[in-house]
């Protein structure tokens, strides 16, 4: 407490640092891993970064380096965790050393148990960070303990045992998973959905896969390497681009644009953005004309909106009491695609659609407030519309009503969002609704270059 009190040599000071909070994470000490790019530590930053993860300075000394068989940057010894820097940045980890990173946000995903599965390179949690990421896709404490073992059929790293979803951590780098464990993995920074194996099933144009990304997105939605290897080829019996096969979850890339899924294989396909709306269970409701998606996007639009296709299929027929085009079941939330263009919605299904691109302006809700002479929503298109500005169904449907004291067309509730449709035409608003309104052309003009 003395703030005279000098230091004569033999006490080590814990200071705050001045700069911002140093968040670090340890990488596994596996051949060639190392930091990304933007993600390494300054040499000042090494050694508080290194020893908020475990790290000691061995021998009271910090050691840098020029070393080749070393990670370049900041890393940690496994052997007895010594703090070193290595200056050589074509440094290559030789297997026995774990870099020290920055933490960037990170998002955990759980893989399937099949066997062999394991994370992709550079996706495994540490040691430090496996409880955190376990417990936030399902996992649970055993005795309220990391189970850590170093066992030769689990995979290595971090994993969750399937049968009670105990949280475990395996440090034998050669573990093989014998199919009763789900690897605990960094999500991809491109998501990936996996489409049902179904005849004719392909990527939408721009969703596709490149062959360099096929393994790491493939592995993200469970699929694995079958005897360790990446099949390339050209089948006429499967599709295009990064696919799985559904019998054991092999990776596979098809080379041939031309060829066409027999229903065995399982598109890898990137996820969105899908700008899709999803309409209301309404009789009679449907996409707008132009709105509507086809049958070959139609499984990842509804896949965006929280559709599931029932068996992995995606149910297609001509059906007279649903609406043509892509539509959701509101019960149990399966896909379709009608191919019936005079099917009519019978108010058990949620048509998706192509989102409008044109925003509706929401007018304030001041007494007397309407929409200007042709700048009203028709009934029809008052729900798209209403949602875009903000609104949500009550009960899942538009109220209509002929009040006397809301405007008329389409508005908002101000109190609860609610959308509504007035058909009183002499309706005045009370100030408690809120018009919504077809925007109106912005008209400018131009001013002479006068001085002032």
């Amino acid at each position: 407490t003395n703030i005279f009190s000098n230091n004569v040599g033999i006490f080590r000071s814990v200071c705050r640092l001045e700069s911002e909070i140093i968040v670090a994470t340890l990488l596994p000490n596996r051949e060639e891993t190392k930091c990304k790019q933007g993600h390494g530590f300054s040499i000042e930053s090494c050694v508080a970064a290194a020893s908020s993860v475990g790290g000691i300075l061995r021998d009271e000394e910090f050691e840098v380096g020029d070393w080749t068989t070393t990670p370049p940057g900041c890393f940690i010894e496994a052997a007895d965790k010594a703090i070193h820097f290595n200056r050589n940045v074509d440094g290559i980890n030789a297997g026995y050393f774990q870099p020290v990173c920055i933490k960037e946000p990170i998002e955990a995903v759980l893989l399937p148990s099949r066997s062999g599965s394991k994370c992709t390179p550079y996706h495994d949690f540490s040691k430090e960070e496996c409880i955190a990421a376990a417990l936030s896709v399902g996992g649970l404490l055993r005795d309220y303990n990391l189970i850590v073992g170093d066992w030769l059929h689990t995979p290595y790293g971090c994993f969750v045992q399937e049968k009670d979803k105990a949280i475990h951590f395996g440090t034998n780098i050669d573990g093989l998973n014998y199919g009763g464990f789900q690897p605990v993995c960094i999500a991809e920074s491109v998501k990936a959905v996996l489409l049902p194996a179904r005849d004719g099933t392909k990527c939408t144009q721009g969703h596709d896969f490149s062959k360099e990304d096929c393994i790491a997105a493939a592995a993200s939605v469970g699929g694995n390497l079958r005897d360790g290897k990446f099949i390339t080829g050209s089948w006429p019996d499967a599709p295009p681009g990064c696919f799985i096969e559904l019998s054991d979850g092999a990776i596979h890339f098809g080379m041939n644009n031309a060829t066409v899924n027999a229903g065995n294989f399982q598109p890898v396909c990137i996820k969105g953005p899908v700008e899709a709306t999803l309409l209301p269970a309404i009789p009679g409701m449907k996409c707008k004309s132009g709105h509507e998606i086809s049958q070959e996007e139609c499984m990842c639009a509804a896949l965006s909106l929280g559709g599931n296709p029932r068996d992995d299929q995606l149910i297609i027929g001509g059906w007279a009491h649903t609406p043509s085009g892509c539509f959701i079941q509101e019960k149990d939330k399966a896909i379709h695609f009608g191919t019936n263009i005079d099917g009519t919605n019978f108010g058990t299904f949620q048509p998706v659609c192509i989102t409008e691109k044109a925003k509706a302006r929401l007018l304030p809700s001041h007494k007397g407030n309407k929409c200007a002479e042709g700048l009203d929503f028709s009934k029809d298109d008052c729900i798209a519309a209403a949602l875009s500005a903000g609104g949500y169904l009550r009960d899942g449907d538009i109220a209509v009503g002929d009040w006397s004291y809301a405007p008329l067309g389409c508005f908002i509730k101000s109190s609860d969002k609610a959308i509504h449709f007035g058909t009183n035409i002499d309706g005045i608003n009370n100030g408690y609704f809120r018009p919504v309104c077809i925007p109106e052309p912005v008209k400018a003009t131009l001013l002479p270059p006068r001085q002032g």
